[in-house]
């Protein structure tokens, strides 16, 4: 992989992170979500 194609990646990690930040936290956590029901309130 040569460094733009590396940017590019972390460029559109960076933008799904910061446009949806709980929607990446519940698919993070969507295993756990049954065992910690206090997760709800971030959906």
């Amino acid at each position: 992989m040569d460094m733009n194609a590396a940017l590019l990646v972390v460029l559109i990690a960076g933008v799904i992170l910061a446009a949806s930040p709980a929607g990446i936290m519940n698919a993070l956590n969507g295993r756990r979500r049954d065992e910690d029901s206090e997760t709800d309130q971030w959906n």
